[in-house]
């Protein structure tokens, strides 16, 4: 069975507005503080592409958060592509909990930062809110990603 399908089926797939508000005053302070290079923009994202994600405003009306997310999967939705994304932190303190998942800096993701990612949950991303590519990991390890979340969630 697919993955996103059966991350449906686990209802382990969530918008983007139920993630928890992170307050930014100046975007680029916070993306210097994070990644090593300059930022780059596409418009095709690859599984394996860890992405910043800017969202605008909620569906309320308040503002957005500012996000980095691992790419798992993609879906075509009538011209457009939809991304699903793991979501990185840098609260490595948090690795205690089994679903999140140790990621060390290295030149390849371009973090500044050792990190986490987190295995319980993915999320629908579509393109507008993608603001930057940041680097990216290896296919295989976002495939054993996927599996901790098929299989012990």
């Amino acid at each position: 069975m697919k993955f996103i399908q059966i991350a449906k089926n686990k209802n382990k797939i969530k918008l983007l507005n139920d993630i928890k508000e992170l307050v930014c005053d100046n975007l680029k302070d916070y993306l210097y503080g994070y990644v090593y290079e300059e930022d780059i923009k596409y418009n095709d994202y690859k599984i394996g592409d860890i992405v910043f994600v800017q969202r605008y405003k909620y569906k309320n009306g308040t503002k957005g958060n500012n996000h980095m997310f691992l790419i798992v999967d993609t879906e075509k939705k009538e011209q457009n592509l939809l991304y699903f994304g793991m979501l990185i932190s840098s609260k490595i303190e948090k690795t205690h909990f089994k679903s999140n998942k140790y990621i060390q800096k290295d030149n390849k993701n371009n973090l500044k930062k050792d990190s986490i990612i987190k295995t319980d949950v993915i999320y629908k991303i579509f393109t507008k809110n993608i603001l930057l590519k940041i680097g990216n990991i290896d296919k295989t390890k976002v495939d054993i990603y996927k599996n901790y979340l098929i299989n012990n969630n």
